[in-house]
């Protein structure tokens, strides 16, 4: 038998993975901020209506004065119906018994790929949100700040002021008061966390160090969701070939809205997510048996809209930093 010399740690040694650490690149979900701004409503139909009652009826004053004799004035309220349709996305993720036979302890394909499910589906509803309703035209008010009026502009810009008029607005056309700011990680970074309008507001008093809750107090507003969610926009390229370009999903833009959590009548809600849940499941993972493939396949549905539900709720700054 060969003898081999112990003073080199390679022969003592063989190298293994261990079993009770893996490394991955999946973000905290607490950078999600899609079903934070617009609360989810389950339904029990994929698509169906809802009321909006008419603002103007609310909003004009049409007491009249008593007088004896006379009948007192009538008046009513004005009612429309809004239309959701919960859209179907699924993703499946094919398991190799062979591979699963022999992998390693740490590797647990099965829970990586359950969980890799579950967050794309919550990548997606953030991506469409985006898309969908961090840009221009779509509330009630959207202004592009140009020039020394961005935020990364200290010695011109104020959002302090910006916000006052964005809160103005949605008083004016609605009644109520935002209670949001939702902005992208530059905006924050660059511009408001740094500000020295704000700043200045705690020099006296507090550290220089602004939080989102220091700042959403000087703004006049409950809180700030600072959407820091990443994706990859490179193409997919060929097994085995890395493909990356990581960017931030929200554009530099800042919203300010009115967020109502739970369901109720008469509710002053700038949107909500209507979430379809089909047999129960939900974001539930399916399972089920390829057999010609020799494989498990997990599987995984998401029916929902994103919707706006009074835009007047609303206010987008747009370009908000450089």
């Amino acid at each position: 038998m060969a003898q081999v010399r112990i003073s080199q740690p390679s022969n003592v040694h063989q190298d293994v993975a261990l079993s009770n650490l893996s490394i991955a690149y999946a973000q905290d979900l607490a950078r999600l901020v899609a079903t934070q701004v617009f609360p989810e409503v389950t339904v029990d139909k994929q698509s169906d209506k809802f009321y909006i009652w008419a603002r103007d009826f609310w909003h004009r004053s049409v007491m009249g004065r008593k007088t004896a004799g006379a009948n007192a004035p009538r008046h009513g309220l004005g009612i429309n119906t809004g239309v959701f349709t919960c859209e179907g996305f699924w993703l499946e993720y094919l398991l190799d018994k062979d591979v699963i036979a022999n992998e390693d302890a740490a590797v647990d394909s099965e829970r990586a790929a359950a969980e890799w499910l579950a967050y794309q589906a919550m990548l997606n509803r953030e991506v469409k949100f985006s898309a969908d309703f961090f840009v221009t035209g779509v509330w009630g008010t959207s202004t592009a700040l140009t020039g020394v009026n961005k935020w990364d502009d200290f010695d011109g810009s104020n959002p302090i002021l910006n916000a006052r008029t964005a809160i103005q607005t949605i008083e004016k056309n609605t009644g109520a008061s935002p209670n949001t700011l939702v902005v992208s990680a530059e905006v924050w970074d660059n511009g408001l966390v740094d500000h020295p309008l704000i700043i200045d507001r705690y020099k006296h008093s507090q550290k220089g160090i602004m939080t989102p809750e220091l700042v959403a107090a000087v703004l006049g507003i409950e809180r700030i969701l600072v959407a820091r969610a990443i994706r990859n926009t490179a193409v997919e390229l060929a097994e085995a070939t890395e493909s990356y370009t990581g960017a931030y999903i929200f554009a530099k833009n800042a919203l300010l809205l009115n967020v109502v959590a739970g369901v109720s009548l008469l509710q002053p809600a700038a949107g909500k997510s209507f979430i379809w849940k089909p047999n129960g499941l939900g974001l539930g993972i399916e399972r089920y048996e390829d057999e010609r493939a020799d494989a498990e396949v997990l599987r995984i549905r998401d029916y929902f809209d994103q919707k706006i539900t009074s835009a007047q709720y609303g206010y987008m700054y747009t370009g908000a930093v450089s």
